[in-house]
């Protein structure tokens, strides 16, 4: 093998490697994501279930601690996980948003600053003549 054969063969093999490296990284970062959030909607739900013991014994509550109404805790706790973390993404995405805006209305407020003080020396320069004349 000579060695033109070698750097095309690394040439060919490279850009498929850095694109499946990234992919595995992305592949990773959604997976953990994903765990992290099923074993966050699991402890949500087993706190669910427990709230009505624990409320019957430190609460003094009257709740029922029936099977139905254990698991009707536990998918309330999940469901509450859930609108939290739409909320969350919600608030933040909308965060983005608002700075995305802010530097695209950025330029346009200091144009219109220029504007407004390039303007503003003029009505400045007008005033001063017409007390001039009045005098």
């Amino acid at each position: 093998m000579n060695e033109t054969t070698i750097t095309s063969t690394i040439t060919q093999i490279m850009p498929d490697m850095w694109i499946s490296i990234i992919i595995f990284g992305l592949f990773l970062f959604i997976a953990f994501f994903i765990l992290k959030t099923v074993k966050n909607l699991i402890f949500s739900g087993i706190l669910g279930a427990l709230f009505p013991t624990i409320a019957n014994k430190f609460l003094g509550m009257s709740i029922s601690s029936d099977l139905t109404n254990t698991l009707n805790f536990a998918l309330i706790g999940m469901a509450l996980y859930l609108a939290y973390m739409v909320l969350s993404m919600l608030y933040r995405s909308s965060k983005l948003v608002f700075k995305l805006f802010a530097l695209v209305i950025l330029p346009l407020k200091l144009l219109g600053a220029i504007i407004k003080s390039f303007f503003g020396s003029f009505k400045k320069k007008d005033k001063q003549k017409n007390k001039e004349n009045k005098e």
